[in-house]
């Protein structure tokens, strides 16, 4: 099984998660990755804190 999150912080209730969730579903993989701008092992999780100027979204891989 392949278990997939997205965290963020939003002022949005249920029902815009779930239409977010839908779309996200949707979506082209391509494109969303572009979006994915540093990777980190949740081992290194305080540098999945640290602000960069460049980033865009951060992924915490707890897998790893």
């Amino acid at each position: 099984m392949r278990n997939l999150a997205a965290f963020g912080s939003v002022d949005a209730d249920r029902r815009h998660h779930y239409l977010a969730a839908r779309e996200f579903a949707r979506a082209d993989r391509g494109r969303l990755e572009g979006l994915v701008t540093r990777r980190v092992a949740q081992r290194d999780i305080d540098q999945a804190l640290d602000r960069d100027q460049t980033g865009i979204k951060v992924i915490v891989d707890f897998t790893s």
